[in-house]
């Protein structure tokens, strides 16, 4: 299993494709940021390749998810059986 995949799935339920999309592009831009400050620990020898492995696979996971995401928020929202509970 991928370090983020359990993460990612969580937000999934909890919050929706949307939600969880918007939390992973928060993220990703939060640890590319870390990654390249040396000021931060994500910067560092010992953290970097864990950074940089969560990066590949929110990377990976958006790519993958960009037209299911649309499609399922599409199907929402023009579906009158989705009810108006659902994100």
């Amino acid at each position: 299993m991928c370090i983020e995949a359990r993460r990612i799935r969580f937000l999934i339920e909890r919050d929706g494709l949307k939600g969880a999309r918007a939390w992973i592009e928060r993220t990703l831009s939060a640890y590319r940021q870390a990654v390249q400050s040396p000021k931060s620990h994500a910067s560092k020898s010992s953290y970097r390749p864990l950074f940089e492995a969560s990066i590949r696979e929110f990377d990976a996971w958006l790519r993958r998810a960009s037209p299911q995401t649309k499609e399922t928020l599409s199907k929402r929202h023009h579906d009158p059986g989705s009810g108006s509970h659902q994100r």
